[in-house]
Order: structure tokens, then sequence, then C-alpha cells
């Protein structure tokens, strides 16, 4: 993807010369800039803007956020904003193929691929020259090795800039129907065995109290790939991201769906099926039909990032985080934790005349006040600090709370450049009286999960060579590991068959797989 960030000024006034260093700093002798300061120029200056517009919001030109920055900065944007999803893609690409390159690329969703790709083109230019010298918020960021050598590319440029976030979407968890547990008699599971005898007990002791068999143990959707993370942590395996589940402990890559303790993760869930445990549609329902089976009150526990969302706000208190579990083969407790660094929301094409403006303009995105300011809008207007802590919104009388925060900002559903970190931390904590059931999951999370959690494996970045030769073989490898993993769950095929499984993923050069990533990882713990 591209993030291209391209702030074109048009100058009213005489223009200064202006030389491009080769990390893309420019040597700003342009009387109209301020290096400190607001605003950033003295006399206005129009730039274009591409991003995504989502389904809640507005036009982006209406939006007060953008407003409220001109009057800060005196910069004011073009905008072009096809829909967010498959009309934004095609049209970035078009901008991209043609060279009509916009100034900004706003939340434009850049891949590490496309990031590499547009860098060595010349079609966006590094960033981390203009950092240094005019972005002391993002040069504060840096100072944290993980941070930086997250957002480096292969060739040593940063070309794209992150949000940064940690809320509880980051800690994979399954929900427990706790009010059941005590119906039964039973304590919180500790263990992957006491996590079966309490799923057991939920199928065959009626906790609902209707006489009728139809409680659902445990529950997902569209496969086990929510369940599978809190399993898989209990056997001692952190599964790793990008889909095609590569890990890494003590700084050596592997595939997880290789691994011994994968092959107890598939016992124990073939175990859960052919038992009845596990929901017999998880592999075949819709979300539609997951949610209504949950609002019919039958689950007794489920994969998901907060249960009203499956549930219903009723029930949704009767539902507590499962902790990480131990088992015979680990008795430590672990938890997986998603990247908490987001790359590509924003970057600089090679068409910007001005972009030390433009690195100044985003890098207050990165403050606290910046952040506050594009999350949640304008203080006095949009929201106030409540009695006792906490925000307080005026929210207009019967307008749906998306759809106005949509004609403000164009944060919401959309990922966007900001240190989200600080603020949502500050605001779980005052959400118990006003926000109950966000509360409940932050709390179960910070409690339960975050302690233990670790991430699977590293944001990192391949070069043009290693990209080809994974997009070869990534795709085969990934479809195959996901119908055998619901072949040995459901049965179909026997867990005998384990030895041939690997043997042709070895056969499908899963190990040159595996070391694509071992040398892309290298990269990224020595630029720390």
């Amino acid at each position: 993807m591209l993030l291209v960030t391209v702030l074109l000024f048009s100058a009213c006034t005489s223009e200064g010369e202006k030389q491009q260093t080769s990390n893309g700093e420019e040597k700003a002798e342009d009387s109209n800039f301020n290096e400190e300061g607001y605003p950033i120029v003295k006399d206005k200056i129009t730039l274009k803007l591409f991003g995504p517009k989502n389904m809640v919001h507005s036009d982006w030109a209406t939006m007060d956020f953008f407003k409220a920055m001109e009057e800060k900065t005196n910069i004011s944007f073009e905008f072009d904003t096809p829909p967010s999803g498959d009309a934004f893609m095609e049209k970035k690409n078009l901008l991209v193929a043609s060279g009509e390159l916009p100034d900004i690329f706003f939340a434009a969703q850049l891949s590490a691929e496309d990031e590499v790709n547009y860098g060595s083109q010349g079609i966006i230019i590094p960033l981390e020259g203009l950092i240094e010298k005019y972005a002391p918020n993002l040069s504060a960021l840096l100072q944290d090795p993980v941070i930086k050598s997250s957002i480096t590319a292969t060739d040593d440029h940063i070309y794209a800039l992150p949000q940064l976030t940690e809320t509880y979407l980051n800690y994979p968890k399954i929900w427990i129907n706790t009010t059941w547990l005590d119906r039964l008699g039973l304590q919180m599971p500790t263990t992957v065995e006491e996590f079966y005898n309490a799923l057991v007990a939920i199928k065959n002791g009626d906790p609902n109290g209707n006489g009728k068999a139809d409680e659902i143990p445990i529950t997902d959707v569209g496969g086990v790939d929510e369940v599978k993370h809190t399993i898989l942590a209990a056997f001692g395996l952190l599964n790793g991201q990008y889909g095609a589940e590569v890990g890494v402990e003590n700084d050596t890559a592997f595939f997880a769906p290789t691994d011994p303790r994968y092959k107890a993760y598939l016992e124990f869930m073939n175990r859960l099926y052919s038992e009845g445990l596990l929901d017999a549609e998880t592999f075949s329902q819709t979300s539609q039909q997951w949610v209504a089976k949950g609002n019919e009150g039958r689950y007794g526990s489920l994969a998901t990032a907060g249960a009203f969302l499956v549930v219903g706000n009723e029930r949704n208190f009767d539902y507590d985080v499962l902790p990480p579990l131990t088992s015979s083969l680990n008795d430590k407790k672990l938890q997986l934790k998603t990247p908490t660094i987001i790359r590509g929301t924003f970057a600089i094409s090679s068409s910007d005349p001005y972009p030390e403006a433009t690195i100044r303009w985003v890098d207050y995105l990165y403050s606290q006040e910046g952040t506050v300011l594009l999350s949640e809008g304008i203080e006095g207007v949009h929201w106030y600090e409540a009695e006792g802590g906490g925000i307080k919104y005026n929210i207009p009388e019967g307008m749906d709370v998306q759809m106005w925060r949509g004609s403000i900002s164009p944060d919401p559903g959309e990922v966007t450049p900001k240190d989200f970190r600080e603020h949502f931390a500050r605001m779980s904590a005052f959400e118990e009286k006003t926000n109950p059931m966000n509360f409940h999951i932050t709390s179960e999370t910070n409690e339960k999960l975050k302690p233990f959690a670790q991430i699977g494996f590293p944001q990192v970045y391949f070069t043009n060579e290693e990209q080809q030769e994974l997009n070869v073989l990534s795709a085969d490898i990934r479809i195959y590991v996901k119908q055998m993993e619901a072949k040995f769950v459901t049965g179909e095929t026997s867990m005998n068959e384990w030895d041939n499984y690997v043997n042709i993923l070895k056969k499908m050069k899963v190990d040159h797989f595996v070391k694509i990533y071992q040398q892309a990882y290298d990269r990224w713990k020595a630029a720390q």
C-alpha cells in the first residue's frame, strides 16, 4: 500500500530555493516557513490530500479537525477521498501508476511491501532527516528502538509513519460465562484440563436452566482463528503474525503449524469437536448466525474482543476473560499480543515542494494535544472534561455516535497517524461510570492478560527480492495450513497423518519461507 503524503504549497510570495538531500530532507530557505512555533507558514498554502472516506465520514472539507488544523498551521487542503475499501485502493494504484501524485496520502493503509517498493522508486520520500530536524514529537518516539526498527525499511529509510496504539484489541481473548460456572460450582479454569472439564460441565449441566441440552460450551466463527491464540499459548506456543504463523523464540524464527506444540493444540481442539464441546457450526456459520445464537443465551465461552458484541448488552457481564492457561507441556502463563505499531498511515510523495512543512503538520498529531484533536475533536465544542475525569461528548440529540464523530474527523473507522496509547489509557481509567462495558473489557484485559503478554513476531520489512519469494511461497502454504487445520480439528483427517502433513509443507519449501523471515528478523534486531 502507498502512503504518499505530499503537501504542495501554492506560494503567493517569492519562493526561496530549496535543495533536496539524499534522505528526503529539504534545506529550507523559504521565508514563508517557520521552523518552530505556529503557524507553520506565514502565508496560507493549499496542499492536495488523498485519503479514504469511510461510510461514517462526512465531507472531509467540512470536518472541524481540518478547520482547526488550518487555523493553527495556515495549511489548507484540496481533498480527494474515494470510498474506503476497493475504490480507494484502486484510485490509489491509479494515481501511483499515472504519476499524478497528491501531496499527502493520509490514512492510506500502506503495506510494508508498498513502502519498500514506492520508496525505492522515489514515489515517496525518506522522512528520517525531516523528522530529526523538524519533528520533535516523532523524534522522541524514535528514541524507542523497537518503534524505530519497526518503521525503518531495509535500506535504512523511514518512508511512512505509524499509528501507535495499545488497547484491549491487541490481546486476543476467550470470554467464559462465570455466571454459569458459579451455578455449576466451578472455579475459573487455570489449565487446559480444567478448561476442558468446565466445558463438559456446561454441556451436561443445563446451566441456562431451560431443561434443554442446547448449551454450546465454546464457539468461534469462520474457523478457530480466535480460539487458537489462547489454546496455543497454553501449550507454550505464541503463533506469529502475517497469517503464515511465523513466530520467534530466542531470536530464532520458526513455523508454528509444524511445531509439536501445534500438534498438541490440534489434538485438543479435535477432542473438543468430537465430544460436541466446540460449536459444530464454527467452520460454517456466518457472523449473523453466530450472534443470533449468542443472543439466545447459549454460549459457555467464545472468542471475541468483547462479549457484548455476540451475546448482547444484557448478558455481557455474565462473562469474564479466561486467564492464560497452562498445560502438561507448559507451566508458564503466556498471552499473545498483536503489534501495537500499525504502519503505513502517512507518507510524503516526491512531488511535494515543501516536505518540511508537511512533517511539521503531521508531527503535531503525535503530541497528546494533536491526538486528542484527531480522536475526539475540539475541547469545549465537541467534548468537555466530565466531573471526576473522563470526557463527555456534545452529541446532537438523535444522532448516531459514529456518524457524529465521522463528521468531525477522519479518524473513526480508519487508521490515522497518531500516538493513541496515553490517551486511551487515560480515558479507560474513567469509563467505569461513563462506559461500563468498555471498562469491563479493559480492566479484565489489563488484570488477566497484559502481565503475561508477548508479541509473537515483530513488525519487519523484506527486501524486494525476499518479498517476491514470499509472494510465490506464501499463498500455497497458507491455504494448505488453513485447510488442514479444519480437517484435523473436525477429524476429517486423522492426527496419524501429522508427519505426512509436515513433510508436504517441507516440500512446499516452508524451511526457506522461515529463513526469509529469519533474515528480516535479524535486520530488525540489528537496527535496535
